[in-house]
């Protein structure tokens, strides 16, 4: 018996041991790691779970590792979903799919000097991804901007190719002082003011700085919008910031993107003139109004009959537009690169005006070891633009779009003898010239080349910690030429012109920060600080000549010109220093709080303000994350934000705290001229920042797994300090003082609503953005010098700063009809030193004083929208072959603003010296006693700005409609393609507006604050029809 258990006790000591034995064994595991369109990933990590034992995919995405039997691989990379898979004897070969982790992606947002979970955010932040830029035409990043972030506003101030925008994120911030927000490619700010970029001898509008950037590089755009957000970058965060990611290469096997479109380019919209037989009819009612003899030009109506020329045709045109990009990008666990090459060539609407463009970017990045990386990102970027002139009226009409609607239309372009008519024949003085003949003879044009590079070094001495140091440089070279021969019209005073200017200069930015992310438990704590330094240096020179006798050379030979009208140079310089900090505290996902500081020195400030400290802090309450939300299934986010800080703004002119000469002539007789300088502004040593100070309230609310998001807030922000040039007393000599005078507000609400109604065979995602500012200026201390608008026409009073209104403000008389027969003229108030006839417009005397003056101004509206809006809409339908179709409706738009529409003192000036609408045939007459327009007479009482020339510039504009196909890989794939979509689009095919303009989206004076909401002879935006492709390798 003894015997019988003991074989039966070793029996079972070598069954357990041989099970022990055999679990223990290591199984030789191999395979390979792919993403879904079967490429290799490099770098991929295959852990052995529950260990720290593992491995990593080579170049091929083979892997090999020996684990025991039944283990769990983990297989991750990131940006993609981590899988896990069972080890058995029977299952040792692995083929791993791994599939893009777009969730991940999506919740990673770029903030200043860093990212975050956008789950961990409490301060106010858009974003823009790569897809939506792509999905429309654009040729600069800012212009993708529009209606795709909510509380931003932007204008695209003129048509012109490569011209510039206005934006205003929540508001106008500042009267003299720069409003745009700064730029930070890359970690690097740059510079984006358009005069910065131009020498200021050119007669049409400076072009964009922000071209240099090829929209398809951009990985994303972040808006950082509150105080919580942008004080990180102190002095310039007032305005907000825009920070753009360019794309990066990874692991795997090079991948090349092509991408071509050809789009053919139409003005929106004409104005409806007088043919040569209305003017005839107009001009001669007008002169028999007035009691003066006809026109000789308007006898003999059966011959006008047969001459109509239509300007406007022989100024626009049908113009192409191409545009081709390609990228190429990949890289191994150790080295990753990204290299692109664009080309852009756009021919304007306007006969005579195009634009070209260039671009090289290189992005490498390097992991030299585990705790050490280095990246150096290089943009190279080259332009030229011809263009004509516009947006340069001031008294008179002078651009192409001007003289075009004010020409007369029985006039030819060329006379028999194929000579260019040279001026309009309406008058004996103040003829407009010939607008072809001008487009393509009177010159101008701008050659630009800029440099964007930067390079970094990422140290990792211990876990958590990072240095990092960087330096970034921004160079550019910019030339413009201009010249006009003196046989056209518009160098009719000085027999032709010349003008040469040039400006180079660099800005260069040093950074260093160092970062600490630790959790203990419950509680996550990141910190960062940091030191930057930086400088601006800019030099330019202008020379312009007159007087040819012989123009062949143009500009190329400015020193034919025998005289010379000007020649200067000049050099700008600013620096910075700044200290930084921010620290950032998590506690379990639920409470999460920041804060944040900076101190910037600037040399454009007074010897006691040179420095200035700007502080925040914000918090958020993640509800959804709270136990008594976790049942609720339909809720997947739910968060309250609050933010309060403050930022400056720095954007004035450097030596403006200085006492500064200006360069003048003194005559004595009639020949000696003596030159010096004399004393212009007087130096004030207290001069600080404008100050603003911002507090935002937010609420995110995500629903059904976030296919329904809804993010919204509120703002304040007051701003004091304002700088202004204020007048001094004449006794010191000089004019002027930069000062820190009053302050300003602006209030609003901002929602951006998310949804996805369809997802899977048929898809559905729409966006809708919504933005409300109000402004108001709440302190002036008592000045209004120098804060009124440009003169147009004589006009000087149309809009000026006011306390207790806001920036933008349009001033005017209000009409009260037309002078009709019955009415007693002698009882209507009018303009002193004025006779009032039958069938003049009358104005509301508004004191009763029976006088019309500027003490009867009316505030008749605001330059400034109420809310701006964008809305999205994109279409998925996936087809059986695996191949699918897309649309994209997007549309944009403004309400409540107002635009001075300038134009129309030409258009319905009813004395048959200029061309007219349509609206003349609606005039004054005895049988036609309207209470709209006057009648016809060549006596005119002067240009008179009232509510009839202020227009509603509220619009809706179908901004972009797109249809796209793209292919099965089933076929593309015999063909060594990976992708190829084809697409068809219509860019602002359609606008919906009451405004009579060429277009509602307009500035004539670009960014000027003072001088808000005026049209006056700009070129026109245009539509389009677009067809393009993408192909993938």
């Amino acid at each position: 018996m003894n015997n019988l258990l003991r074989s039966i006790t070793l029996l079972l000591l070598m069954f357990i041991l041989g099970s022990v034995s055999a679990q223990n064994q290591s199984l030789n595991v191999k395979g390979t790691v792919r993403d879904a369109m079967g490429d290799p990933i490099v770098g991929a990590t295959i852990l052995q779970q529950g260990s720290t034992h593992g491995t990593i995919s080579n170049k091929d995405g083979e892997f090999s590792l020996s684990v025991p039997d039944k283990s769990m691989l983990e297989i991750s990379f990131i940006g993609y979903q981590t899988k896990i898979v069972k080890v058995t004897a029977q299952k040792r070969e692995f083929n791993i799919v791994l599939e893009d982790d777009t969730q991940v992606l999506a919740d990673v947002v770029v903030v200043g000097y860093g990212v975050q979970k956008k789950s961990d955010l409490t301060s106010s932040i858009s974003t823009i991804k790569s897809e939506q830029l792509s999905s429309t035409s654009i040729t600069s990043l800012d212009q993708g901007i529009q209606g795709r972030a909510a509380g931003v506003a932007v204008l695209n101030t003129s048509g012109q190719p490569g011209a510039g925008t206005s934006i205003r994120i929540r508001g106008t911030s500042s009267i003299n002082g720069n409003n745009e927000p700064l730029y930070v490619i890359d970690g690097v700010p740059v510079i984006s003011d358009a005069n910065t970029f131009s020498t200021g001898t050119l007669k049409n509008p400076a072009l964009n700085p922000l071209t240099n950037i090829n929209p398809n590089d951009i990985e994303s755009i972040e808006i950082l919008k509150d105080a919580s957000a942008t004080s990180i970058y102190g002095a310039r965060g007032a305005n907000g910031v825009v920070l753009v990611t360019t794309k990066q290469g990874k692991s795997g096997k090079p991948k090349v993107s092509i991408g071509a479109k050809y789009t053919l380019q139409q003005v929106t919209k004409k104005m409806d003139m007088l043919n040569a037989v209305q003017l005839a009819e107009l001009g001669n009612e007008a002169t028999d109004n007035a009691g003066e003899e006809r026109n000789p030009v308007f006898a003999g109506l059966n011959n006008l009959s047969k001459l109509n020329t239509d300007w406007q045709d022989e100024i626009f045109r049908t113009a192409p537009m191409q545009n081709y990009d390609i990228s190429i990008s990949g890289g191994n666990d150790k080295t990753t690169y990204f290299v692109s090459g664009n080309l852009l060539l756009q021919d304007g609407i306007i006969i005579g005006s195009d634009f070209g463009k260039g671009s090289f970017r290189i992005n490498l990045g390097q992991q030299i070891n585990k705790w050490l990386k280095t990246g150096v990102s290089v943009n190279l970027s080259y332009s030229r633009s011809n263009g004509v002139v516009t947006n340069s009226e001031g008294g008179f009409a002078s651009s192409i779009t001007s003289w075009a609607l004010e020409m007369n239309p029985a006039l030819p372009v060329r006379n028999e003898s194929g000579d260019y008519i040279y001026e309009n024949n309406l008058t004996t003085t103040n003829n407009v010239g010939n607008p072809v003949q001008d487009a393509y003879e009177a010159k101008n044009r701008n050659t630009s080349f800029r440099t964007l590079a930067n390079a970094y070094l990422e140290w990792v001495p211990i876990k958590n910690l990072t240095f990092k140091t960087s330096i970034g440089v921004d160079y550019f070279y910019i030339k413009d030429q201009a010249f006009a021969p003196g046989e056209i019209k518009r160098a009719e005073s000085n027999g032709g012109y010349a003008s040469i200017g040039n400006r180079d200069g660099y800005n260069w930015v040093w950074e260093n920060t160092v970062n600490y992310t630790n959790t203990f438990e419950k509680h996550t704590i990141s910190a960062l600080a940091g030191m930057t330094a930086q400088a601006f240096v800019s030099e330019n020179s202008a020379v312009a000549t007159a007087d040819f006798t012989d123009g062949f050379l143009g500009f190329n030979s400015i020193q034919s010109g025998a005289l010379r009208q000007a020649a200067s140079s000049g050099i700008s310089e600013w620096q910075m220093l700044s200290y930084l900090a921010r620290v950032n505290y998590n506690y379990g996902g639920r409470y999460l709080m920041s804060l944040t500081g900076r101190i910037d020195g600037s040399s454009k400030f007074g010897k006691g303000n040179k420095y200035g400290f700007f502080p925040s802090v914000s918090g958020a309450w993640r509800i959804s994350e709270e136990n008594f939300m976790k049942q609720s299934q339909a809720i997947s986010n739910m968060k309250l934000r609050v933010s309060y800080g403050i930022v400056g703004n720095e954007g004035i002119p450097p030596y403006s705290s200085q006492g500064l000469m200006y360069n003048t002539e003194a005559y004595f007789g009639n020949s000696e001229v003596a030159t010096g300088v004399v004393p212009y502004t007087l130096s004030n040593q207290d001069l600080k920042w404008e100050t603003t100070s911002q507090v935002n309230l937010g609420f995110d609310l995500g629903l059904f797994n976030n296919r329904l998001t809804l993010t919204a807030d509120y703002y304040r922000k007051n701003t004091r300090d304002l700088l202004l040039a204020m007048p001094v007393s004449f006794n010191t000599g000089y004019d002027t003082a930069v000062k820190n005078v009053g302050s300003l507000r602006n209030e609003g609400f901002e929602f951006a609503l998310g949804a996805v109604p369809f997802a899977g065979k048929f898809g559905w995602d729409m966006n809708f953005t919504l933005g409300y500012n109000k402004n108001e200026i709440t302190d002036l201390a008592g000045s209004q010098e120098n804060l009124s608008g440009a003169s147009i026409l004589g006009v000087t009073y149309w809009t000026k700063i006011n306390e207790g209104k806001p920036i933008g403000t349009i001033y005017g008389y209000k009409t009260d009809g037309i002078a009709q027969l019955s009415e007693d003229l002698s009882k209507i108030p009018y303009f002193s030193g004025k006779t009032l006839k039958y069938g003049d417009r009358k104005y509301v005397n508004k004191n009763g004083d029976n006088v019309i003056n500027e003490d009867d101004l009316y505030e008749l509206g605001n330059a400034n929208p109420d809310f701006t809006f964008g809305f999205n809409n994109t279409f998925t339908y996936n087809l059986r072959d695996h191949s699918s179709i897309g649309l994209t409706v997007y549309l944009q738009g403004a309400v409540g603003n107002e635009i001075v529409n300038f134009n129309k003192f030409s258009l319905e000036s009813f004395d048959g010296h200029k061309n007219n609408s349509v609206a003349a045939l609606e005039r004054w007459t005895p049988e036609n006693p309207t209470n709209k327009y006057p009648r016809a007479t060549t006596k005119s009482s002067g240009t008179i700005l009232s509510d009839h020339y202020v227009e509603d510039g509220s619009y809706l504009r179908v901004k972009d409609i797109t249809l796209s196909y793209t292919f099965p890989k089933s076929i593309l794939q015999k063909f060594y393609c990976e992708g190829l979509t084809i697409f068809a689009g219509l860019k602002n095919i359609y606008t919906f507006t009451n405004y009579s303009g060429y277009d509602p989206e307009v500035s004539r004076f670009s960014n000027d604050n003072l001088s808000m909401g005026a049209d006056y002879g700009s070129y026109p935006m245009s539509k389009s029809y677009e067809f393009g492709l993408r192909m993938n390798f």
